[in-house]
């Protein structure tokens, strides 16, 4: 059966066209700006981005609760590679303050952001310890003399070109994890996913970076998926040809121009806004990443974020060659630090569909909740803030509220038009001057139909928080709260253990006549549900659950990853088995990964 239809690009309106266009003239008009106006300056906004899940942003965080970092700017990532070895840069600059795993971290970032330092053009490139090898290093060094010279050269990448014009970095990607237990009531469940593929990435001057990033993903369980194409959550594109087994490819891939203070990227890539372990209100990177142009000013003590993205929103088709419907998504972002100890972050967002992106979301420093109301109020818009708090040297906290809608004259009230989400965390590190251990408690609110759209209109309901079938913001349905405990250890740069318990609480719609708000899919039909809700109202279920994991870096990004997971459940909807059980089992998961 043919997958791919060439008749889909003439089933899609044109003004999906129309967008394309207008953002690559906005990427390339950018570029000859940019290059023209900033041709002899630093690039503290250059480099590729940092993947989202990479254990540095943590480290960084760390060191500025600890007090040895005097700013950053980590609650709008992902953050490109230079502004990351400024950090490191003014680390380096007071190492003798760390200990002795800490340190081993700094040489490691020295040696990672090499490049980038020397982009800064900094008065004293900070070099790693003189006795500091990498793992790599380490690693190859009984063999140095059967492995050829281009082989791991700059001690990080498998392959890697260095020039002061172009630089390129080559290098495999590769996992294979085995997951076993119950996770519902069925019988015991396997699921074993091989990985592979190859990312580049480097830059052209010092002025454009590219990124590449494309892996296949092999999924086998003991359990069926739908046939042929469909979605599979937090990866969006699978296909399925026979029991038990799927397959999906997760494509990065991104141009992304800088200078002093202005950076713009144009790609397929995800973003996540907000401090949060378990997850952010706003944008998270739960769902699989998307089409986008964004841009960035960096200047004083203020990011501004901008972000025009192209989104799916998923339908199940039978018919394979069926192109799915698009949407658009909106946001910007501003981040200040107006004193040391406070960063605080705000945001707007529109979701539309149906009619293209209008040329008033495009205009990025437009209020969008104004512009929105200049078309009719057709569409889902949001605001939203975050914080994050240095109370004292060692001890943060830190806060997001997202506003879906709100009608003052009713807060308080019950209605169901009052739509807001929260979440609040203490983050304690190093505490009584206990080296290298931390503390998280963290816990947040969905509230009733958060996430989704009225659906007064036929249309309306594609507007909800969702891309690809998975939620953009908060993992946890609406109706719902999670509170997260964890204790962190770290035995060394290379190896790290947790152990955690999670407690969510969802208020589940009891049967299809009964909506109280706690399915994402449906919002409120007029006429038929009530206005006013009861947080935590209709068929409540629990599911607890504690965690050991242990994480070891045997080189550089290759994870040997386990956890054994014990939950149980009272009264849980399970989604794919769209009933609500009682049941509590153990799972258990290994798995190697290298650059995932």
């Amino acid at each position: 059966m043919q997958i791919y239809n060439a008749n889909y690009l003439h089933k899609l309106p044109q003004h999906h066209f129309v967008f394309r266009r207008f953002l690559f003239f906005v990427f390339f008009l950018s570029i000859s700006i940019t290059a023209q106006a900033q041709s002899l300056t630093q690039v503290s906004q250059g480099g590729v981005y940092l993947e989202l899940n990479h254990w540095i942003y943590d480290f960084l965080q760390r060191q500025y609760i600890k007090g040895n970092l005097k700013q950053v700017y980590l609650d709008a990532r992902p953050v490109a590679r230079v502004e990351l070895a400024k950090y490191v840069a003014e680390l380096a600059e007071n190492r003798n303050r760390l200990n002795p795993v800490e340190r081993e971290q700094v040489n490691f970032c020295l040696r990672e952001f090499s490049d980038e330092l020397r982009r800064l053009k900094l008065k004293e490139v900070p070099l790693p310890d003189a006795f500091y090898k990498t793992e790599i290093e380490r690693v190859l060094s009984p063999v140095q003399s059967l492995v050829p010279n281009v082989i791991f050269e700059n001690g990080r990448n498998f392959l890697a070109v260095d020039s002061d014009e172009f630089t390129a970095n080559f290098d495999f990607i590769a996992g294979s994890t085995f997951q076993r237990g119950r996770v519902d009531s069925s019988d015991f469940q396997r699921e074993d996913r091989l990985t592979n593929g190859i990312m580049a990435w480097g830059r052209i001057s010092d002025r454009l970076d590219y990124y590449v990033n494309f892996r296949d993903n092999a999924l086998r369980t003991n359990s069926a998926f739908p046939p042929e194409i469909f979605a599979l959550p937090r990866y969006g594109f699978a296909l399925s040809r026979q029991f038990g087994f799927a397959y999906h490819d997760e494509p990065v891939a991104y141009l992304k121009l800088a200078t002093n203070y202005f950076e713009v990227a144009f790609g397929k890539f995800a973003n996540q806004w907000g401090a949060g372990a378990t997850g952010s209100l706003v944008l998270s990177d739960y769902a699989t990443s998307y089409n986008q142009l964004l841009l960035r000013l960096k200047i004083w003590k203020l990011k501004y974020t901008s972000i025009f993205a192209e989104m799916i929103d998923y339908t199940y088709q039978t018919v394979v060659s069926t192109p799915q419907q698009l949407k658009y998504f909106v946001a910007h972002r501003l981040d200040l630090q107006l004193h040391p100890n406070l960063n605080l972050g705000f945001y707007e967002s529109i979701i539309t569909v149906g009619r293209g992106l209008n040329i008033g979301y495009l205009n990025p420093i437009m209020f969008y909740r104004s512009i929105e109301h200049y078309y009719g109020s057709p569409d889902n818009a949001a605001i939203g803030a975050d914080f994050n708090w240095r109370v004292v040297p060692s001890v943060a906290l830190y806060g997001q509220i997202f506003i879906d809608d709100l009608t003052t004259s009713k807060i308080g009230k019950g209605f169901w038009g009052n739509k807001l989400a929260y979440l609040c965390g203490l983050y304690v590190v190093d505490p009584f001057e206990i080296q290298n251990i931390d503390f998280r408690i963290e816990y947040a609110r969905v509230d009733p139909y958060t996430y989704t759209r009225s659906t007064a209109r036929a249309q309306d309901n594609a507007t909800a928080y969702l891309h690809y079938g998975s939620p953009l913001g908060y993992f946890a349905p609406p109706n719902s709260d999670n509170l997260f405990l964890e204790a962190r250890y770290r035995f060394s740069k290379q190896l790290i253990a947790s152990v955690s318990y999670t407690r969510l609480r969802h208020g589940a719609n009891p049967d299809s006549l009964t909506n109280v708000g706690g399915d994402i899919f449906l919002s409120l039909r007029p006429g038929i549900d009530s206005e006013f809700v009861r947080f935590l109202d209709g068929a409540l279920g629990v599911r607890d659950q504690y965690r050991f994991s242990l994480s070891y870096e045997f080189i550089r990004n290759l994870f040997l990853n386990a956890w054994l997971n014990y939950q149980n459940s009272r009264n849980f909807l399970v989604f794919s088995r769209a009933r609500r059980e009682d049941f509590s089992g153990i799972t258990w998961f290994i798995g190697a990964q290298l650059n995932i």
